[in-house]
């Protein structure tokens, strides 16, 4: 199904900024609108599961930059961490039915004025893990408005 809506991005809060600033979990403006629209196209029950776990994430992980190699992207991980260790796995009750080691949720396309992202939405082990991000001209997250184009949840997750 195809969806375009134009979208602004929000500068981060002062809040957002010191919690980024400490290591805090912090959701960027375009993750959360790339997120928002990922929940509207999933059953009321995976909408849910997404919220819960979401909210027990600790640590976000991020690239955004280019490295120079080819097949390179940019991503955002999603973790739970308590005295360094990852225990997502354990303090996440609610999980998606397929536990595969990797399973691809969702695929979005993202245009803005300078080109196209196409978005990748992981799960691990039933646990929402990863978007990634891959464009042609190495900007992983767009600098101004921009339009979701589409977004296609997988029958498979």
């Amino acid at each position: 199904m195809q969806i375009k809506k134009k979208y602004q991005l929000e500068k981060p809060s002062n809040f957002d900024r010191i919690k980024n600033f400490f290591g805090f979990f912090v959701i960027y403006p375009f993750e959360q609108t790339l997120l928002d629209c990922l929940q509207d196209r999933l059953s009321v029950e995976e909408r849910e599961i997404l919220c819960h776990q979401i909210g027990r994430f600790t640590v976000v992980r991020r690239l955004f930059r280019h490295l120079g190699i080819q097949g390179a992207y940019g991503f955002t991980n999603f973790h739970t961490f308590r005295f360094g260790k990852n225990i997502s796995g354990k303090l996440q009750k609610k999980t998606f039915a397929n536990k595969d080691e990797e399973v691809l949720l969702a695929t979005a396309r993202v245009t803005h004025a300078k080109g196209e992202i196409n978005i990748q939405f992981w799960i691990v082990r039933g646990i929402f893990f990863s978007i990634e991000y891959r464009s042609a001209q190495h900007q992983y997250h767009p600098l101004s408005s921009f339009d979701i184009v589409d977004i296609v949840v997988w029958p498979n997750k």
